[in-house]
């Protein structure tokens, strides 16, 4: 089987306009280990099959985003806050 590369991370506002939940990655609560601990053991739980599922769809979002659609979501995130 061929390794996989997970995504976690923790639940921003601008990490969850990409991550989905279970979709393309796994998201755990800001701050929070023993929810980080929660995510990793459901990751653990899941079948290779659904592993390179979540995989899959983390790459295809990974490919949409290159070094300018970064950046402007970032100018985006930040004009926000104003």
């Amino acid at each position: 089987m061929a390794t996989s590369n997970i995504v976690i991370a923790a639940d921003t506002p601008v990490i969850k306009e990409v991550i989905k939940d279970k979709k393309n990655g796994f998201l755990f609560k800001t701050g929070d280990p023993e929810a980080l601990k929660n995510v990793i053991q459901t990751i653990l739980s899941l079948s290779p099959d659904m592993l390179q599922k979540v995989a899959f769809n983390a790459y295809q979002t990974a490919s949409k985003f290159t070094y300018s659609t970064r950046a402007k979501k970032l100018l985006e995130f930040f004009y926000k806050l104003q």
